[in-house]
């Protein structure tokens, strides 16, 4: 399968053509498993810079070189993280909704060391089936210190230090976004602004792509789901109360709650920028009132839920 995909590169590489049409048409000639993952038209998979650049048509290397070993490479991981995703969706029962800027690396690297898990993330929950009882762990934090926490995340005025950088060259409506806006309140307070900059803020937290985190909140995850996962076993761990919660969930899954908690991305130069007025506070929670609402129905139906 990825040969026939490399010559399909190769052979479009050659005649100018898209390297997007290559692998569509290589898709439908071939026979497809059970373990094979769904088209994905809106980008909602949670796949690297590398895929993303392949159904836009392959990566722009900046030379006239046809690069036809890298594409071949690029086409068997994208491939290969595709059935490994695919495989760990189907064979774990445990599901791991890893929320943007909610602890959720932390919580990853703790159950890594204690049980097998599928982690959903930078994509929406559509594998939660009523007849196929699963556990499901979601990350949370309050909605509005959540968005906040990853705009001063994905900023490009962090420099080179450690940020959220993942797929950042690939989106042009991200860059767009920041050009707006150096610091969040700008941000909160033109989300009613009827400017080229206002529609820019409410278009990045109602349709989000790519590896975009301020508007990939509760709502955008389960969006599609929530009622299904809401019937299952539900357990939360908030960034908020993150010790106490790892104890009570491991504890209640009969895990061993880690001795230290792994801490993961939590030094970056904006991350103390987080001054709201009262204008742009108001705004912010009124924009994230699905998100308000998603987090109640968990904490109501959560084992470990907060009523």
């Amino acid at each position: 399968m990825v040969l026939a995909r490399a010559i399909a590169c190769l052979i479009f590489a050659l005649s100018g053509s898209n390297l997007a049409s290559a692998v569509s048409l290589i898709s439908k000639a071939e026979p497809r498993t059970g373990l094979d993952v769904a088209p994905d038209p809106e980008g909602k998979m949670d796949t690297d810079p590398e895929c993303n650049d392949i159904e836009s048509g392959g990566p722009d290397w900046g030379d006239e070189s046809l690069h036809v070993e890298d594409l071949a490479r690029i086409v068997s991981e994208c491939r290969q993280m595709q059935d490994n995703m695919s495989w760990r969706s189907v064979s774990s029962s445990v599901q791991f909704v890893h929320v943007g800027k909610c602890a959720g690396s932390s919580i990853s690297m703790a159950l890594h060391k204690q049980t097998p898990f599928h982690e959903i993330h930078i994509r929406q929950v559509d594998n939660c089936r009523p007849d196929e009882q699963r556990t499901w762990i979601v990350s949370v934090r309050d909605p509005l210190s959540r968005v906040v926490s990853a705009f001063n995340w994905r900023s490009p005025l962090n420099g080179d230090a450690p940020h959220g950088q993942s797929g950042f060259a690939q989106d042009k409506q991200e860059q767009q976004f920041y050009r707006c806006f150096r610091e969040v309140n700008e941000f909160a307070e033109s989300l009613q602004d009827q400017s080229e900059c206002g529609s820019i803020a409410r278009r990045a937290l109602e349709k989000p792509i790519y590896s975009e985190h301020v508007g990939k909140g509760f709502y955008y995850y389960f969006e599609h789901d929530l009622e299904c996962v809401l019937a299952q076993e539900v357990y939360l761990i908030r960034s908020e109360t993150i010790a106490h919660d790892l104890n009570e969930v491991f504890g209640r899954l009969g895990l061993e709650a880690p001795a230290e908690i792994p801490h993961d991305k939590g030094e970056y130069p904006l991350q103390h920028k987080t001054y709201l007025s009262a204008k742009g506070k108001q705004l912010l929670q009124n924009a994230l009132k699905n998100d308000y609402e998603v987090v109640r129905a968990l904490e109501h139906a959560a084992k470990n839920g907060r009523r």
